[in-house]
């Protein structure tokens, strides 16, 4: 994997969300309920809306994956995985395809589901895709929960985040 961008999966790492279906709480989306990831409850409009943009678009991804214009080490996908209270949304790198299905390894530790864990390799169903990403030219391509969870941050919290991206997020 390139350094630049183990870099933008340490610090997308930070950004892995949490989504509690059978939960309720006062300010949805906007708690940090561990250093690296984000809650949000199932009725979360804004995260609901990425995740369904990152489903409608993955053809993109799918686009750029085939063309082979890009280096494979840009690509992840992130997957969900239930657990008895909802979903935990983890990122998974070093994509590949098999049998006509993608493939990847768990590059972080989940927090609550039982069902993978750091290193794993994992099938990856399309119904679980919840975002894609992969950089090009600089820019960072798809990243939609990415963006919902960095327009909730502070100031000074997403300019810490983006200034270790090696992508620019642009709208």
């Amino acid at each position: 994997m390139k350094r630049g961008f183990q870099l933008a999966i340490l610090t997308i790492t930070f950004l892995t969300i949490y989504t509690a279906c059978n939960t309720r709480s006062g300010d949805p989306g906007k708690k940090k309920s561990s250093e690296n990831m984000y809650s949000t409850d199932a009725e979360d409009q804004q995260m609901n809306e990425a995740i369904a943009t990152a489903r409608r678009t993955f053809g993109n991804f799918d686009k750029a994956f085939k063309s082979s214009n890009h280096d494979d080490n840009n690509f992840s996908i992130k997957v969900r995985f239930a657990h008895p209270n909802g979903y935990e949304h983890i990122w998974a790198t070093d994509i590949w395809v098999k049998d006509g299905r993608y493939w990847g390894i768990i590059s972080d530790t989940p927090a609550i589901t039982t069902k993978v864990r750091l290193g794993d390799s994992v099938a990856i169903d399309r119904a679980d895709i919840t975002d894609w990403m992969y950089g090009n030219d600089s820019v960072l391509h798809g990243g939609y929960t990415i963006r919902v969870i960095l327009s909730r941050m502070s100031k000074e919290e997403k300019a810490k985040v983006e200034a270790d991206l090696p992508q620019r997020i642009e709208d």
